[in-house]
């Protein structure tokens, strides 16, 4: 009996041993299999090895329920490389219902991810791809495998940015960063990179410069010399460039094109050349760029008709910003041969139309202009690129001027700025959604942890109080019933101290997340009111630019004379809204500051200013913004009439300019010239020149007594009562 046992033991020994070496042959031979898949190339020899030993593993695996779902994924990506789309998608499907019957593990995590290679190119597809990826993660989690979960998270990200969740995407590449730092992962250039995109999507552009320069830094210590570290330094100097930092940005370009030319890459080098074409469009140092762009026109080993057509365009920009337009024209015309061809074979002309038509507006040649710009933007519609169209517009508007189509220029204009404002408009939408699409996130994943940590306590507490609970009933046993009774007392005292403890931390808590967003509140509320400003400030110059440009084509002197009033009126509002969008305090302007900088402009730009000494006594002054308009106004009004007219012939003077206090709270405005003064005969109450009308209504504005007299000079005298002091008391004291 005892020798059938053990024969018995044996015989199961065996079984098992024999169970045993055909689950890890068959495990060795899919990993075999998988190197001959995943090798760079497709070769047809490799592939058709690999399904040869995953036949093998196919007949080992039976009965074992996982190892039969990693044998399906492995044929079904040998399948997919082999060009058998439809059955590999097959055999996914198969794998993964047999995965939902089994635990988490990572070959599940691995289907999900074969499953991603089997969806359309589009929203739908983009969708499916990334639920299929956040299963991925999910079973990576469960197993605890962080490198994989940081790879399956860069590529949530990279779908994310595809349906534009851009907040999401921001979330996900932090997350995959925080994971491989933890693993001691050191490539983490591509992750940088990303988040350098996604901040660019999210209009962050000096996070974007940010992300770059560490993305830069970290394959520059990686000793990465590949075409990635090209796209890494171009992407960094287009971020900078977005962010207004020419100079660096071409640094960054510069080291991108250097790289692409070691490796004689068409494509790379040319989409490097139109990044800088961008910034060089308008740089004096065209010589440096032209010898640039040669250098790298000869590092290309082959071209083709499409290169052709873009190098012709890239040599007419160096050659319109140094105003070599005879040059430049031999690349237009080339232009001009190499298009009809390019369209018939569907190639992107966008830039050469574009190229065309500045070098047409800089030439003066403005009939041509007019057609290729037509052209833009009919081109830029069809591809609705909101940014093209509002950049073709502009150049439209600059054509018809120079036709002398006025009409068609302001509306045409118009439409630029409309456009552009509704783009903005659509990304600060979209940037304040998704931020806050970030801070909910987070804010989730905060509350997570923390619950996760206050489950971890209760366990603590709970395997305390057991412990607690086993010691006094032994020490029961053996004590009074006093002890046991005081135990239980100062039980129930730490247990009320504890619970009065947590409701302060939780009204605490409530406290500060009320604080900071009061505190974020105010801030977005002046920051909106400063952009209010510059808006205000640019819109006013944009007129501005409008009326020196409409002044070059008139010929009657007192149309011109009117223009130039009406600029520098313009220009006095303008100098007020630009100190608000630059100053910490959006409604109140500072009066020295102002009226210094008013008249440097009115020195600058009237004539017979070299007659004039000004002798300004401004006292410490900061008036409302609705008392600074009308009194920068009437200054303005007071100071060019002065310039005009008090100093006759090639006589000098003095015009003094004070500005204080009397009274307390009313101001003291005074204008005086020691020039010959008014003729014995004007009135001024009953002249009604602009001027003088304007200075009675800016009076009136201000509620202010408004005097003229001749003592010979004339001297303009406005008395007035400051408004606001009371809120300014009250601001300052807060």
């Amino acid at each position: 009996m005892r020798k059938h046992i053990l024969l018995f033991c044996l015989f199961v020994a065996f079984v098992f041993s024999g169970v045993a070496q055909d689950t890890n042959r068959a495990k060795s031979l899919l990993q075999t299999a998988l190197s001959y898949v995943n090798r760079p190339g497709e070769n047809k020899i490799d592939l058709d090895s690999a399904l040869l030993l995953i036949g093998q593993a196919d007949v080992l695996s039976k009965g074992n329920v996982p190892l039969q779902a990693r044998t399906l994924i492995v044929k079904a990506k040998a399948l997919r490389e082999k060009g058998y789309r439809e059955k590999g998608r097959e055999l996914t499907d198969k794998a993964l219902a047999l995965f939902k019957g089994l635990p988490a593990s990572a070959d599940a995590g691995e289907a999900y991810l074969e499953r991603v290679n089997y969806y359309d190119g589009n929203d739908a597809g983009w969708t499916s791809r990334k639920e299929c990826l956040q299963q991925a993660l999910a079973q990576f989690r469960q197993v605890g495998l962080k490198e994989r979960q940081a790879d399956v998270l860069k590529d949530i990200a990279d779908y994310n940015q595809l349906l534009r969740n851009y907040g999401e995407a921001m979330v996900n590449l932090r997350e995959a960063l925080a994971l491989y730092q933890s693993v001691g992962y050191k490539s983490l250039h591509g992750v940088y990179d990303l988040l350098g995109i996604t901040s660019t999507n999210l209009a962050d552009y000096p996070g974007a410069v940010k992300y770059g320069l560490l993305a830069a830094q970290t394959a520059e210590a990686m000793g990465d010399t590949t075409l990635q570290l090209c796209t890494i330094y171009s992407r960094l100097g287009v971020a900078y460039g977005n962010w207004g930092k020419n100079p660096e940005a071409m640094v960054y370009l510069k080291k991108a094109l250097a790289i692409a030319m070691k490796y004689h890459d068409a494509d790379y080098i040319e989409t490097v050349i139109l990044n800088i074409c961008y910034r060089v469009m308008y740089d004096p140092r065209w010589e440096e760029t032209l010898r640039l762009f040669q250098t790298a026109e000869a590092s290309i080993r082959s071209k083709s008709t499409e290169d052709s057509l873009y190098w012709s365009c890239f040599y007419v920009v160096p050659y319109v910003a140094g105003k070599q337009y005879a040059r430049a024209g031999v690349y237009a015309n080339e232009i001009i041969k190499q298009m009809p061809l390019c369209r018939q074979k569907g190639i992107d002309i966008h830039f050469a139309i574009q190229t065309l038509s500045n070098y047409y507006l800089a030439t003066g040649q403005y009939k041509l202009a007019d057609k290729y710009t037509s052209e833009l933007i009919d081109y830029a519609k069809i591809y609705k690129n909101k940014r093209s169209v509002a950049w073709a517009y502009q150049l439209k508007s600059r054509a018809d001027s120079g036709l002398g189509d006025y009409r068609a220029a302001l509306q045409h204009f118009q439409l630029a700025r409309n456009m552009a404002d509704s783009m903005t408009s659509v990304s600060k939408n979209m940037q304040f959604a998704q931020m806050q699409v970030i801070y909910e996130t987070e804010k989730k994943q905060q509350h997570i942890e923390l619950l996760t940590s206050q489950n971890q306590l209760q366990e603590v507490s709970l395997k305390k109080a057991g412990i607690t609970r086993n010691i006094i009933i032994v020490t029961a046993l053996v004590l009074s019933a006093l002890l046991f009774t005081g135990y239980q007392f100062k039980k129930r005292s730490n247990a009320k101290l504890r619970a009065h403890q947590e409701e302060i931390n939780r009204q605490n808590e409530q406290l500060k997340e009320l604080l900071s967003a009061q505190k974020k509140l105010l801030e977005e509320k002046e920051w909106l009111v400063k952009e209010i400003h510059h808006r205000v400030k640019n819109n006013l110059q944009v007129v501005i630019s409008l009326l020196n440009t409409q002044s070059e084509y008139l010929d009657s002197p007192s149309a011109i004379r009117a223009i130039r009033e009406s600029r520098e009126r313009m220009q006095a509002i303008a100098i007020i809204h630009q100190k608000l969008y630059q100053a910490d305090n959006t409604t109140v302007i500072n009066m020295p500051s102002y009226i210094e900088e008013m008249i440097t402009f009115l020195s600058t730009s009237l004539t017979n200013t070299w007659k004039v000494r000004f002798e300004l006594d401004i006292e410490e002054i900061n008036l409302d913004i609705s008392q600074a308009v009308p009194l920068g106004l009437m200054l303005n009004e007071a100071v060019t009439n002065a310039i005009k007219y008090a100093f006759p012939g090639d006589q000098v003077g003095t015009l003094f300019i004070q500005l204080s206090k009397v009274n307390g709270s009313r101001i003291s405005l005074k204008i005086k010239d020691n020039g010959p003064g008014l003729p014995a005969d004007f009135d001024p109450n009953a002249n009604n020149s602009l001027g003088m009308q304007l200075m009675r209504l800016f009076s009136d504005q201000l509620e202010g007594d408004l005097l003229f007299s001749c003592n010979p000079g004339v001297q303009i005298s406005l008395v007035f009562k400051q408004y606001g002091e009371e809120k300014k008391v009250i601001a300052t004291t807060a």
